[in-house]
């Protein structure tokens, strides 16, 4: 039986749920009936993360819609290897593996997996950009798209409005459970509460909000006795911006920056609470990272998220950019201590149970049999 060979392609521009999604699936796809690639450009220290050679992948530049001689090298990438199937990721390697597959002449399978939706950035695009490359992907994925994969139900319901439903299916991410799991003791008289973010600092995650809320809780228990601490980890354009809201309310006393960490399984489980206010998502790692370790999630009410934290059961849901909402579901926590156990307990048996990376990397591995079976090139 010969194996069909599928090529992976992101911009792997920074560390996140992309990058960790392709990774896992090139690295652990049946290698009895697949023979993966890997494409794209790569950050130096990508290597080193994840245990992959430089020798083992395809180098591409991918420099913007109008870099054409890297779609060009793709494309002959694609019919030097004899590539049955490409799956690029995002909305770069969408943009590159969806018009390479057009312009090689054996003409692969095109998948596409669709993490965010541009439409819904409002913070780092124009409204003409954002339009224009809006556009140019909802073209793409109606003439140059075999099939695109959502990383959740909200997404694919958005984009079925401009895409055949035929054409969409959800897998939602999954995680190493192994990795994470964790669990969190029984404390009814608890006196001290850590409350942790954990993500890339970009304008996408709310941080103006989260001091701003972290502040009305600090005034509200200042006369209290306990002990509030927010630690936030990760980097990024925010970071600074950050730092300076948290010197102008005065809040250095009681936040922590940690910078990037590597350490995120560790650090996790010494958070009480996590808390991601994001103006947008797709389906975020970090929460089915901090649920498998006991950690419940106060998260925003946006996109995927509702798919996984369900609001006083495993984690708090807030209107995104509602300061006051999210100051009342942090200080729950702190009312109410027992819940910390308890949620994160049934976060845990959610995510261990529907969430897992074998699940996300064999409802892939269906899907690229189902779809070379359809154009002939059954495995």
């Amino acid at each position: 039986m010969l194996k069909k060979k599928v090529l992976f392609l992101g911009a792997f521009q920074e560390p996140g749920g992309e990058e960790e999604v392709i990774t896992y699936l090139y690295k652990h796809l049946d290698r009895t009936r697949f023979e993966p690639f890997l494409c794209g450009p790569f950050r130096s220290e990508f290597f080193d993360k994840h245990g992959i050679g430089r020798e083992e992948i395809l180098e591409l530049d991918m420099n913007g819609m109008t870099d054409i001689a890297s779609m060009r090298k793709l494309a002959g990438y694609i019919d030097r290897y004899g590539i049955d199937l490409v799956h690029s990721h995002g909305n770069r390697g969408g943009l590159f593996g969806r018009v390479s597959t057009f312009l090689s002449k054996t003409r692969p399978v095109s998948v596409w997996t669709c993490h965010l939706l541009i439409e819904e950035n409002d913070y780092t695009l124009s409204k003409l950009r954002k339009k224009i490359y809006s556009n140019v992907e909802y073209f793409l994925s109606n003439r140059m798209t075999d099939h695109v994969v959502t990383v959740s139900n909200d997404l694919q319901t958005k984009y079925r409005a401009h895409c055949s439903s035929r054409k969409i299916t959800t897998i939602h991410n999954g995680i190493d459970t192994t990795k994470y799991y964790g669990e969190k003791p029984l404390a009814d008289r608890k006196k001290t509460f850590t409350f942790g973010f954990v993500s890339r600092m970009s304008k996408q995650k709310g941080l103006p909000y989260l001091i701003e809320g972290w502040k009305k809780l600090t005034d509200r228990y200042k006369d209290a006795d306990v002990t509030l601490k927010l630690v936030l980890a990760g980097s990024g354009e925010e970071e600074q911006p950050t730092k300076e809201l948290v010197r102008q309310y005065g809040l250095e006393d009681t936040v922590t920056f940690l910078g990037f960490r590597k350490d995120i399984p560790e650090l996790l489980n010494r958070i009480d609470v996590l808390v991601l206010p994001s103006l947008f998502e797709g389906l975020p790692m970090i929460v089915l990272e901090s649920l498998c370790s006991g950690t419940p999630v106060v998260a925003s009410r946006v996109n995927g998220v509702p798919e996984v934290i369900e609001d006083k059961h495993n984690g708090r849901l807030v209107t995104p950019r509602h300061v006051d909402e999210l100051a009342e579901a942090m200080a729950y926590y702190v009312e109410e201590p027992d819940r910390i156990a308890l949620h994160g307990a049934r976060g845990q048996e959610l995510v261990t149970g529907q969430f897992t990376k074998e699940a996300m990397l064999n409802k892939h591995a269906q899907l690229y049999s189902v779809l070379l079976e359809e154009r002939g090139r059954a495995i």
